[in-house]
């Protein structure tokens, strides 16, 4: 069994963008779940009910913008908007999986994913990197988001 899962070449079109932005719907079950319970803890302990329910008004919030985080193109790959790097300059793309670890500011183990894009850029000399948090919130999966990279990279790379 394959850590991965394959993606399909077809799921891409060359003119087209590869968006990666949060998940509305998971963002209004969180901002749902918070008010909830807020509901139960404002009889009991009133500050602890407030905090909770402005959590979950703010992640109702949240899940009304419209906000991009990645778009993967024929002309690069961009980082809320901006332009990271072309793929002239693009070198490589990385799955990292960081060890959990327990902290006192958590409640437990938890995992930590990230894209690692390395690039160079035009007026600086060296190779530069990004590590880029992928959340449970984002609506494409680390696996989607590889191919989009290699698709649009190989893309990039064939002479017309």
């Amino acid at each position: 069994m394959a850590f991965f899962q394959t993606i399909s070449e077809d799921k891409f079109q060359a003119d087209a963008d590869f968006v990666v932005k949060e998940s509305k719907k998971m963002r209004r079950i969180i901002g749902s779940f918070f008010l909830l319970i807020s509901l139960f803890m404002l009889k009991d302990v009133l500050w602890m009910g407030l905090l909770t329910a402005s959590i979950g008004i703010g992640a109702i919030i949240a899940s009304m913008r419209d906000e991009t985080i990645m778009k993967i193109n024929r002309d690069g790959f961009f980082y809320y908007g901006r332009l990271l790097t072309n793929w002239t300059n693009f070198v490589s793309a990385e799955f990292i999986d960081e060890m959990p670890v327990q902290s006192s500011s958590s409640a437990g183990l938890s995992d930590q994913f990230f894209l690692y894009i390395k690039y160079f850029k035009d007026d600086s000399p060296g190779c530069f990197a990004l590590k880029i948090p992928l959340t449970n919130t984002q609506d494409k999966a680390e696996e989607e988001i590889l191919a989009a990279v290699r698709f649009y990279y190989r893309k990039s790379t064939v002479i017309d």
